[in-house]
């Protein structure tokens, strides 16, 4: 099948929908294509990641916002006709019987038989009706109730791991953020995106071997949020993804690793003794943590803030990096990204290189020698220092014992503070 098969086959099924609501999904499928096809993939790999016509189609039947036309209303006012049609002959029996007791039963009483008959009909109706409207909502409570438990219910898809040590975490493709928490027992939970583009198969895996947990999809291309809840015990966490977003909180491990493409990383409140963090395009963001911590990224920018470490490194091609703590050795580079760092106590050691990018450092303290060297970048020293020049293209501030600052540039600005 083709991208145009695909698509006119999709339209074929849309056609009970508003126009509008047509055009709206169409659009969003057709633009998911033109990202894949640019993105290198062809249209039958696209069409495996969308699923089959049917399921997209069932997929947008069960989005509570899908709207409902005139068709729609057409076909179940029909329904709702043959089957009052289909009722009358029932009715008519309980009238005809009702009718035959009451007037046995009733002589001598005001009113007609026949308006009395007509009440007692009437009442009989309403509680016809009454029954139906209970099986109609205990049905759609029982198959609400299913749908859940496929889906939702933690008790299908919660799985403990309480001696595992090591979690592993792959997701290659789709659309599948990823939450870590602390928990007094190691376990996972995942809740399934519904959307048109949902691969209704998709599914996250998870096998114990050796004291390590894997999860991964039961299929290429999995949609929905991945949450994981990480024990005491785990000393390793690995997480590796494509366009998933990954957000960690409040957990203490001794090494952690992550890849990604586009995704963005949070890492807030938690002890990484030994860390790796690599992206593409995700922006990289750390928050009141501890340890020791690697980072790279192409564009996306990385941010410290509140950190308190032994050694910290951060690269970026062209991604912005701001730190704000305290840290015995740091090193930070970046091409046309600006650098902005506050040191809250003494550092060891800091190198800050960039080539195009301007630098902002606020030292808070006159115990160090800074050296500077640039190209054609500006110079402000808005320190206590004493600034002299080595070179052509040199500076060194102070005369500090304490700690060594070292700042190069070719035309970026760089100021001191």
């Amino acid at each position: 099948m083709t991208k145009q098969e695909y698509i006119n086959e999709l339209k074929k099924g849309l056609c009970v929908y508003p126009t509008s609501f047509q055009n709206e999904i169409l659009e969003a499928f057709e633009e998911h294509f033109n990202a894949g096809l640019a993105e290198g993939q062809s249209e039958e790999e696209i069409m495996t990641t969308l699923g089959t016509v049917e399921e997209v189609l069932q997929n947008i039947r069960e989005m509570e916002e899908a709207p409902v036309t005139l068709v729609n209303l057409h076909h179940q006012e029909e329904q709702k006709k043959e089957s009052e049609e289909t009722n009358a002959e029932p009715f008519q029996d309980l009238a005809d019987t009702i009718a035959k007791a009451v007037a046995d039963s009733l002589k001598g009483i005001d009113g007609t038989v026949e308006e009395i008959v007509k009440k007692s009909i009437h009442v009989a109706e309403d509680a016809v009706k009454g029954i139906k409207r209970w099986n109609d909502d205990y049905e759609t409570k029982h198959t609400k109730k299913r749908y859940y438990q496929e889906y939702y219910d933690t008790e299908d898809t919660v799985l403990e791991a309480e001696d595992c040590t090591k979690i592993q975490i792959s997701i290659p493709l789709g659309d599948c953020d990823v939450e870590i928490y602390d928990a007094p027992t190691t376990s996972y939970h995942f809740e399934r995106s519904r959307n048109v583009f949902s691969n209704s198969n998709g599914m996250i895996h998870a096998t114990i071997s050796n004291n390590t947990l894997m999860l991964e999809p039961n299929v290429g291309h999995v949609d929905g949020k991945l949450i994981v809840y990480v024990s005491d015990i785990v000393e390793q966490l690995q997480i590796s993804t494509k366009s998933s977003d990954i957000d960690i909180s409040n957990i203490q491990i001794d090494h952690l690793q992550i890849e990604s493409i586009s995704g963005d990383v949070t890492i807030e409140r938690s002890t990484c003794e030994n860390s790796l963090i690599s992206t593409t395009s995700g922006d990289i963001d750390l928050r009141r943590v501890d340890g020791n911590f690697r980072m790279h990224t192409t564009s996306g920018d990385i941010e410290a803030i509140d950190v308190h470490t032994e050694q910290l490194s951060a690269h970026s091609t062209s991604g912005d990096i701001d730190f704000t703590g305290d840290c015995d050795n740091l090193l930070l580079k970046t091409i046309s990204g600006d650098v902005d760092v506050t040191l809250e106590s003494p550092v060891t050691e800091a190198k800050i290189q960039t080539t195009s990018g301007d630098v902002d450092i606020n030292v808070d303290d006159e115990d160090y020698t800074v050296m500077i060297e640039t190209m054609s970048g500006d110079v402000c020293n808005r320190t206590r220092m004493r600034a002299y020049k080595e070179s052509h293209r040199t500076i060194r501030l102070g005369d500090g014992k304490k700690a060594d600052i070292a700042i190069s540039t070719l035309s970026g600005d760089i100021t001191i503070r």
